[in-house]
């Protein structure tokens, strides 16, 4: 294992970067952190943010849970469903492939996406994902904080219905295992 290349750090919103510090933190010379160690009390400024997907299949990806700040600015509750379902369907297996490789290779990924919503209006959100192990039941975790980068002239207290989603940029970092070969 190398160390980790966290010089993607700097180009991190502040909420991603105290996403990222805090799994660091809970590496313990470890390729993750365990889902047992991860508090969210000591990120509860970051909650609001967080996007637990748990990968079941290639063609499954569910949502266990959704914060409050994605549900509010969706306008919709998504925890339970399955990720790629708001994804544009000829981009499925790519969005996937690359979340996949978030915990397999594993990897730690940045993601601007930029949001269709049924008003026709465009959301840009930054996302970070990173890896988490599950020594217990086996399962398998990537955890995503996701910040709004660019703030529409609509009002939040309007929500309106997450129609698709698409990447603008991705890029994968090395947390110790180097970065995969990829392509979107």
């Amino acid at each position: 294992m190398n160390s980790p290349d966290i010089s993607i750090r700097d180009s991190l919103s502040s909420a991603g970067r105290d996403f990222l510090d805090y799994w660091l933190s809970l590496r313990a010379g470890r390729m993750m952190p365990d889902r047992a160690e991860f508090d969210p009390s000591n990120i509860k400024h970051l909650l609001p943010n967080i996007v637990i997907h748990e990968l079941i299949a290639p063609d499954n990806i569910r949502l266990r849970l959704v914060g409050t700040a994605i549900v509010r600015h969706y306008g919709s509750e998504s925890t339970g469903k399955n990720y790629l379902d708001f994804v544009e369907p000829d981009r499925r297996a790519k969005a996937s492939k690359a979340i996949f490789l978030v915990r397999n290779h594993p990897a730690g990924m940045t993601v601007t996406l930029i949001s269709s919503l049924d008003s026709g209006n465009l959301d840009f959100r930054q996302t970070v994902a990173l890896p988490i192990g599950d020594e217990r039941e086996n399962r398998k975790f990537v955890y995503f904080c996701s910040t709004r980068q660019e703030r529409s002239e609509r009002s939040l207290t309007e929500p309106e219905r997450l129609a698709v989603q698409n990447v603008m940029d991705r890029r994968f970092f090395d947390i110790g295992a180097g970065i995969p070969d990829f392509t979107d």
